[in-house]
């Protein structure tokens, strides 16, 4: 009798398992605000505004999109690290590398830019809702003493409920950029009332008092706040009836948003500092960042894009066109583009969660987002509607075409990688391991093959794998014998 060195047979069929916990995967998305670093010595060489990684389906690596700046990047061009959130890509500005920070609300830190001309960024997590706001609403000042330390509301009191609210007037944007372990995030916010047309306000000084907190008592939830040291833009001053407040431009704010970031709730000081402002309530819903990317409602019609909450064409917002929830809403949509897009001149579409495909009741119409290499494509086809993103790519396809090594192309260079339950494992060592098995398991005599394995077929030999098995080395002139003699007689 003899025992046969059948090798790495029980740990391949157990390798078949790793897809049991695809179901766990969620959704991911980053959308992010690039920004240079105020570093000594740091480069001055450009550097995109925006990232946007989106992965609807993370157990499926194909349909995972990045976006440099609306320019969809080849899959061959970037990796990411879900393990350790590290986007890596080549091409665009040179090239880029940012590690995503893990606890909420996002950002990150890296480089962009060639080894010599390396630029060290910041990345910051943006957050965008629609509100609704309303006066008489039951809001106060919550006060210790005479000192006022906070504003009071309640969302489930009859005043709340039955105030006469102003629906979608103010669009609260708010970016988070992480400073390091030891200080706090920065804050940028941006206030934009959409029923009177002001001009959007951005507080250019840091306010005096900016956070968000996650609650560590009670239901989970997000506390955000916001205290200008200095006045908002004054309120538009033109004859258009304004119901509601005269401004929805806040010197204070205090929100909740709950655990999912997806809703909020909260009240503003407005028109003047406290207690001297008006008091003025808030509710409304985050832009879903997960409907980002090219779309395309038919083989025939234009793609158009949708990033940062708006509806885009050739990379340029269009008015009165915004994302509400997972809902797209625009009105006043110019007959060209009518026809191109395959949209009406007004409606909606309600997207998915995970943004992949959209629908309308109304109008039945339908889009779906296009791959990165279906939105190149329409791009080019349509690129006289889409003049600027068609040259984006193209610059893109030109620095890719550069085969020298770069950087990013060598980190990203990892014997390493994870199965779906997230383990990691040195898989240049496991290929190896695999073809010495069928390379051992081939040699085996046919007879032993079938006594020990009845209903399996025996490995064979092809190719490059034949090649290498049976190429002499120093020490062994004849590579089937040695293999044969593996068998030991006991």
């Amino acid at each position: 009798m003899q025992t046969i060195a059948v090798a790495n047979r029980a740990s391949s069929k157990k390798k078949k398992n790793f897809t049991s916990a695809r179901e766990l995967i969620q959704p991911e998305v980053h959308d992010l605000v690039i920004t240079r670093m105020a570093a000594p010595g740091n480069s001055d060489q450009p550097i995109p505004e925006r990232v946007t990684l989106v992965r609807p389906n993370p157990s499926n690596p194909s349909s995972a999109l990045l976006f440099i700046d609306q320019t969809p990047v080849p899959q061959h061009a970037w990796s990411y690290d879900a393990h350790d959130k590290i986007l890596r890509w080549q091409g665009r500005f040179g090239g880029g590398q940012l590690h995503f920070v893990h606890n909420a609300p996002g950002g990150g830190y890296g480089v962009i830019g060639s080894a010599e001309h390396a630029v060290s960024v910041s990345a910051g997590a943006k957050a965008q809702f629609t509100c609704a706001v309303a006066l008489d609403c039951g809001v106060s000042y919550k006060t210790s003493g005479k000192t006022i330390i906070g504003l009071d509301w309640d969302i489930s009191s009859s005043q709340w409920t039955s105030a006469k609210w102003n629906k979608d007037r103010l669009l609260l944007t708010y970016t988070v950029t992480p400073q390091g372990p030891i200080l706090p995030p920065k804050f940028a916010f941006k206030f934009t009332d959409k029923e009177t047309g002001a001009s959007p306000w951005e507080p250019k000084s840091p306010p005096a008092e900016a956070s968000l907190n996650l609650r560590t008592t009670g239901a989970l939830a997000w506390d955000l706040m916001f205290k200008s040291s200095l006045p908002p833009s004054p309120p538009d001053t033109s004859s258009k009836p304004i119901t509601g407040p005269q401004s929805v431009y806040p010197y204070w704010l205090q929100a909740v948003e709950d655990a999912a970031e997806s809703t909020i709730n909260g009240a503003l000081v407005v028109e003047d500092f406290a207690p001297q402002g008006t008091l003025v309530g808030m509710q409304g819903t985050r832009a879903n960042p997960m409907v980002s990317g090219y779309y395309q409602t038919s083989s025939s019609s234009a793609p158009f894009a949708i990033f940062d909450g708006r509806l885009h064409v050739d990379t340029k917002p269009m008015e009165n066109a915004y994302l509400k929830g997972n809902t797209l809403h625009w009105q006043g949509l110019n007959q060209e583009h009518q026809n191109r897009l395959g949209l009406s001149e007004s409606g909606s579409l309600e997207f998915s969660k995970n943004g992949s495909i959209a629908s309308s009741q109304d109008t039945k119409v339908a889009a779906r987002r296009l791959s990165t290499r279906s939105t190149l494509d329409q791009v080019a086809k349509h690129k006289d509607l889409h003049p600027e993103a068609h040259a984006a790519a193209l610059l893109q396809t030109e620095a890719l075409a550069d085969s020298s090594l770069t950087i990013y192309g060598l980190l990203a260079m990892t014997p390493f990688g994870q199965n779906n339950q997230g383990a990691w494992s040195d898989v240049v060592q496991g290929a190896v391991q695999e073809d010495l098995s069928t390379i051992m398991n081939s040699f085996v005599s046919s007879d032993i093959w079938s006594l020990l394995f009845p209903n399996e077929a025996q490995p064979t030999l092809s190719g490059e794998l034949a090649e290498v098995a049976n190429s002499p080395v120093p020490g062994v002139t004849d590579p089937t014998s040695w293999y044969q003699s593996l068998g030991t007689a006991v």
